[in-house]
């Protein structure tokens, strides 16, 4: 159908006035009940019929009659309605300089491969249906700021594969009724959504913002962004930072797979997906930092699998909820600097918010380039581990202080650290140490003998297995404390004996050559029962007779005796020259089996000292 033309001479009022208006550029301001018709407004801002080209098209106040179409147009002035009424506004595959709705009440915009040269504004508009901008392509801005979009029985706003050279803008409580759609959206600028509120649709597409493979050159600042459903973000590209401090997202935050060139920033932020997923960070790539600290809340698993962090994961005052699985699963996580699961300290002394995991925190080979700082946070996961770090590795530190409560077990098994820091922390009674490894141990001064009984106590109260014995004492022999050293590995002896016959051996070796690692405690023993052979000897010596009394004899040496009892491979002759009766021939018996047995365990403690580990 062909749109209707106008003609100067058949307007009359406003009409008159925006037709000479629209040259000058002026604006024309509506009167009370003041219509314009949509056709004019089109043949206007086209410049058909004008006798020059249009230089602006402003009119404020009116009520626009009829469908504004401009579909396939090419607008040669750019348009701008401010506060008027108007139904459906179809812009798809038209070309504009620029186009102004301000605070304009529409029912529908359509705008699929629009094309501006400058902005595309609706600051301030309320749309009763949905703003339909696919394959569109805004030259300058495209700006929402305190625009409300309801069309909660579907979608509200439809931008997929939409293009933007400068900003998004959806600051001001703009408000979205209905599940929005931003999928390979790309924005040359900045996307700001500060207070701005996303609501779901109904029907099979459960999201309250869907924006796939979205690409943001500069930042993405939704500093208080409110979401009612889940927000999908996989693949997504951001230059710059992405600040959500204390959004609310009821549902999935899924960045999935996204790279971010600056930090995340979650702070304050609430995440609440009930026994699922909440904020979904799985082989992400954040060349900065995270932090989900200062009151950041998820009830709901925070998925880190596979993530790549440049900076620090800061949890500092994050409260972690997941109780059925792991609150925190960082499998395979790589962070460059500082992992901070603790409370923050303002002035080195006040605690200000507890870290706080109701689940497991999983960081199961995890690759942490600073430290795993566990100061004073709270881990709960009564009914199984709560924290798993099986093949982990910390360049610098694990720390643990008196203040850190562990509900649960602590699984180290074959992860590596720098440097452990657990001062005064009371470990759990499960804690798996089997092939952990430290560099150092932190003393706040020289280590002390209490200390040393401390550790092999932590260490005697797991399962045996050498290598953590080994590992502690390897640490205090690189610190010039030998003598502790072999403290860790006789306790080490002590207990891999488990069976009756091993622990009586290991009782003989203990008490007299410590298992190797003091042999020459045998001379004490030798000495001792030297003294007791003498006097026992000299006082039955009436039970020793000659074996022969032809010719002249040595005789019988009583102290000399007992030597050449105790010293079986070595004669002393009074053995070959006397025989002993009654009493002292079960004297004599003793002593030999007793010398043979400190012969024994002089040679095994010889062994033990060559083949020592450490």
């Amino acid at each position: 159908m062909t749109p209707q033309t106008y003609k100067r001479q058949d307007t009359t009022g406003i009409e008159t006035a925006l037709w000479d208006a629209v040259v000058t550029g002026d604006e024309v301001s509506a009167q009370a009940g003041d219509e314009v018709p949509a056709g004019l407004i089109r043949q206007l801002a086209m410049g058909t019929g004008l006798p020059k080209k249009p230089h602006r098209l402003r009119l404020t106040g009116a009520r626009i009659t009829g469908l504004l179409d401009f579909e396939a147009a090419t607008l040669l002035c750019p348009l701008e309605l401010t506060d008027c009424d108007l139904d459906v506004v179809n812009v798809e595959q038209a070309q504009a300089p620029a186009i102004y709705l301000w605070g304009c009440r529409l029912t529908q915009l359509s705008g699929s491969q629009l094309r501006t040269e400058n902005d595309l504004d609706l600051a301030h508009s309320r749309v009763s249906g949905k703003v339909f901008l696919v394959g569109a392509h805004i030259g300058g801005h495209l700006i929402l700021d305190g625009t409300h979009i309801s069309n909660p029985g579907g979608r509200a706003l439809v931008a997929d594969g939409v293009r933007v050279d400068q900003d998004l803008r959806c600051n001001e409580s703009f408000r979205a009724e209905g599940t929005s759609l931003m999928i390979g959206a790309q924005i040359d600028g900045q996307f700001s959504a500060i207070g701005a509120t996303f609501s779901h649709g109904s029907g099979p597409e459960d999201y309250a913002l869907r924006a796939t493979r979205l690409t943001v050159k500069e930042h993405v600042v939704w500093k208080g962004f409110v979401a009612d459903k889940d927000v999908d973000l996989q693949g997504s590209v951001v230059d710059g930072r992405f600040d959500l401090e204390k959004c609310v997202i009821n549902g999935h935050l899924d960045l999935t797979g996204s790279s971010i060139g600056g930090s995340l920033d979650c702070s304050g932020g609430h995440f609440i997906h009930t026994g699922k997923i909440a904020l979904d960070l799985a082989r992400a790539e954040i060349k900065q930092h995270v932090n989900l600290r200062n009151g950041f809340l998820a009830d709901g698993q925070v998925m880190l699998a596979g993530a790549t962090i440049g900076g620090d994961l800061s949890c500092e005052g994050g409260q972690f909820k997941h109780e059925t699985d792991s609150a925190i699963f960082g499998e395979a996580l790589s962070v460059g600097q500082d992992v901070k699961l603790s409370s923050q300290y303002f002035d080195g002394h006040n605690v200000a918010e507890h870290f706080s995991a109701r689940g497991q925190v999983t960081l199961t080979h995890a690759v942490i380039g600073g430290s795993l700082n566990c100061i004073g946070g709270r881990f709960d996961n009564a009914k199984l581990v709560a924290i798993r770090a099986l093949g982990a590795q910390v360049k610098r530190s694990l720390t643990f202080n008196k203040d850190t409560s562990v509900t649960g077990g602590i699984d180290l098994r074959r992860a590596c650290v720098g440097e452990l820091l657990d001062g005064d922390f009371t470990w759990p009674a499960d804690v798996h140490l089997r092939r952990f490894v430290y560099e150092s141990l932190y003393h706040p001064g020289e280590p002390s003998k209490q200390d040393v009984d401390k550790r092999i106590k932590w260490l005697s109260q797991r399962p045996y297995a050498p290598q953590i014995y080994n590992q502690l004492a390897k640490v205090y022999r690189s610190e010039g404390r030998d003598e502790y050293a072999d403290e860790v590995l006789v306790a080490k002896e002590k207990a891999r004996r488990t069976s009756r016959w091993e622990k009586f051996k290991g009782f003989i070796l203990r008490i007299t050559v410590r298992y190797g690692y003091s042999p020459l405690r045998i001379l004490i023993w030798l000495g001792t029962l030297e003294v007791i052979g003498g006097i026992l000897f000299s006082v039955f010596r009436d039970d020793i007779e000659l074996k022969s009394k032809d010719g002249d004899q040595a005789p019988f040496q009583p102290w000399l005796y007992a030597l050449d009892l105790l010293l079986p491979v070595v004669s002393l002759k009074q053995r070959d020259l006397f025989i002993p009766h009654s009493t002292a021939l079960w004297l004599s018996i003793g002593f030999t089996i007793t010398g043979w047995i400190l012969g024994t365990v002089l040679a095994v403690g010889v062994v033990n000292m060559i083949k020592r580990p450490v």
